[in-house]
């Protein structure tokens, strides 16, 4: 069993006398989430993204005691990467997913928070010149043009050691299976980089297995948290095959999506440059845009329909996926 308290001056935000440090009780913050009364989809998405950020927030500036000292230029580009305006699509999925289910986790909150780490980092990652040399992402200018290159990579290593002490602490006590499916999120993100880099896909089955390795490992790893209890068991309802089939949905889906909108989007729409994909092999140059909106669609309802009895998830992917 780990010893929470014993790390707790490298890992502040772990729980201390079942106090959220520095900033509001684990139970308590859950707890109001789960009592509030029924909102309208967005206004549940707009609250929900307040409280991911208010937790990023608190996890950027107090680990590793950064709340004592003034920052560098690597943890001012972990930051800047970290909280720039985002839709934050797998936290919210996450507490959505405890909140329908019932989830009793109280780390909930902070634990659904880790994906977003690893994300940041991914995201930096792919805009660097040896990779799509972008310019601007979630209307700012990418990490690398504001902050430089070097910077930029060593930022990305500080956010993915960041989501990894997360994800550590923050778990289920001895949930083996959430920890592995983080690293599997990491090393198969990698592979499919590499791949997206190196490879010339030449069937929509080999662009849907990159799409796999970027995109639906981060979701499965979402909806694994959201549905993993206190004492590290599955709720009710779900297993591991249901979780990776869910993911799935959701990934591919958002992620055909977003080769449409590569096309058909304007850098203002959707908040980073667009034809970064032009030349390269995607579902858009494979399927041809309607043929792509329906195969998009498709996934997306295929996700909707396993959580048909539960609303608000349903509302929730239907705001998440939009097909251009």
């Amino acid at each position: 069993m780990r010893d929470r308290n014993r790390y707790t001056f490298l890992y502040p935000i772990t729980i201390v006398n079942k106090k959220w440090y520095n900033y509001k009780s684990f139970g308590s913050k859950m707890k109001e989430i789960m009592i509030a009364p029924q909102l309208d989809v967005g206004d549940y998405i707009n609250r929900t993204r307040r409280d991911v950020e208010s937790c990023l927030l608190v996890h950027v500036r107090l680990s590793l005691g950064l709340r004592f000292h003034p920052l560098n230029k690597t943890q001012e580009a972990m930051e800047y990467a970290l909280l720039s305006p985002g839709h934050r699509w797998r936290p919210i999925l996450s507490l959505a997913l405890g909140q329908e289910y019932g989830n009793d986790h109280p780390n909930l909150l902070p634990l659904s928070c880790g994906i977003e780490f690893f994300h940041a980092a991914s995201l930096i990652l792919d805009d660097l010149p040896s990779a799509d040399n972008a310019t601007l992402r979630r209307g700012q200018p990418t990490c690398h043009l504001k902050y430089g290159e070097v910077v930029a990579k060593q930022a990305a290593r500080g956010l993915i050691k960041h989501g990894d002490l997360t994800v550590l602490f923050c778990s289920p006590e001895n949930n083996i299976d959430l920890i592995t499916r983080a690293y599997d999120v990491k090393r198969n993100a990698v592979d499919a980089q590499i791949a997206d880099l190196d490879e010339t896909p030449t069937s929509i089955q080999d662009v849907l297995r990159m799409i796999d390795g970027k995109s639906v490992g981060p979701y499965a790893f979402a909806v694994h948290v959201g549905v993993a209890s206190a004492d590290g068991n599955l709720i009710k309802g779900w297993n591991e095959q249901a979780i990776t089939d869910f993911g799935r949905n959701i990934g591919r889906a958002y992620q055909i999506a977003d080769d449409i909108g590569d096309v058909v989007s304007s850098p203002e729409e959707v908040g980073k440059d667009v034809g970064q994909d032009k030349g390269k092999i995607t579902s858009v140059s494979l399927l041809g845009l309607e043929e792509a909106r329906r195969e998009a669609a498709k996934y997306k309802q295929n996700a909707m329909r396993m959580v048909r009895e539960k609303r608000l998830l349903v509302d929730l992917l239907d705001k998440m996926i939009v097909i251009p």
